[in-house]
């Protein structure tokens, strides 16, 4: 893929999830779309693919709580 593992960068985790799973994947532009995204919905959306063993991933655009803004975390569990 891309000739050698140094040559990828950037790019969206849901990409890398749908290439390497073969899998459909959902995408959701919180940051930019934060009116549509109240935390209950995100909590639920979350509750909702955790009960189905669905891989989840998140991401933050701006450092907060000692994540770093544009890295793609793993979302382990609902607890």
């Amino acid at each position: 893929m891309f000739g050698n593992y140094s040559r990828l960068s950037g790019g969206l985790t849901f990409e890398a999830l749908r290439t390497f799973t073969g899998m459909p994947v959902e995408f959701h532009l919180i940051g930019h779309f934060q009116d549509q995204y109240p935390e209950s919905k995100i909590w639920d959306m979350i509750v909702h693919h955790d009960s189905r063993n669905h891989l989840i991933s998140g991401g933050i655009n701006k450092a907060v709580h000692g994540l770093a803004a544009g890295h793609a975390y793993s979302i382990l569990g609902a607890v």
